[in-house]
């Protein structure tokens, strides 16, 4: 329930988004659109560290291995955050070739493309731990802080989107869409670490039943 409610929670705040980028020019939801599309090649090598720390952080955690399981995600999040700075790089590089590409010739869709993939490549190392985390929350069956803190950062791009947007135009609703992932990572790194993780174990639920005296005999 919690990773459904975040998925829906975070779409609706898009839909919200979506309107205030509409009231600006509609011609800049294109431009968001675009930038989703190129985004996406970070987004899945996230979406593929979290899939893999949940598994991993699962697998200790059921073999009671909590040591083994906290130091899984510390790794897992190193070799994200490694694998994403290229990406960032490359993508505040080539994001003017990427966005003209998408855009079909268009300067302002492209212009605004552009703006939209350099600051959020910004955060893509960022992204990674974020993603981690949850995922590694996942495994240890602790979903809950991870839902907190994505609807709380998704919530916050609505209020920072607005403040920035005087100043900013559209691309106060970009920083306000990067700012938010650094919340949401740090508060999905202490959560996991300062979380009771041993209790998710199946080893510790195990033992747990054959000491029991409804166990014996």
């Amino acid at each position: 329930a919690p990773i459904a409610s975040s998925g829906f929670f975070f779409s609706l705040i898009y839909i919200v988004l979506g309107r205030l980028i509409s009231a600006i020019d509609p011609i800049f939801l294109a431009a968001l659109g675009i930038g989703h599309r190129i985004e996406a090649l970070a987004y899945s090598a996230c979406e593929g560290y979290a899939i893999g720390a949940a598994t991993c952080v699962g697998i200790w955690l059921g073999a009671d291995e909590e040591q083994k399981a906290r130091h899984t995600a510390t790794t897992a999040a190193r070799i994200a955050i490694a694998t994403l700075l290229p990406v960032s790089i490359l993508t505040l590089l080539f994001a003017p070739f990427a966005a003209s590409f998408f855009s079909s010739g268009d300067i302002h869709v492209a212009t605004a493309a552009t703006n939209y993939l350099r600051i959020v490549a910004l955060v893509f190392p960022v992204m990674a731990i974020d993603s981690v985390y949850e995922g590694s929350l996942t495994g240890a069956q602790r979903t809950l802080p991870a839902l907190v803190a994505t609807v709380i950062g998704s919530f916050l791009r609505i209020p920072l989107a607005l403040c920035l947007i005087p100043y900013f135009g559209v691309n106060g609703v970009w920083i306000a869409i990067a700012a938010t992932t650094l919340f949401k990572a740090p508060a999905k790194y202490f959560a996991f670490r300062t979380a009771d993780i041993r209790l998710s174990s199946s080893g510790t639920t195990r033992r747990s039943l054959a000491l029991s005296p409804s166990s014996a005999g």
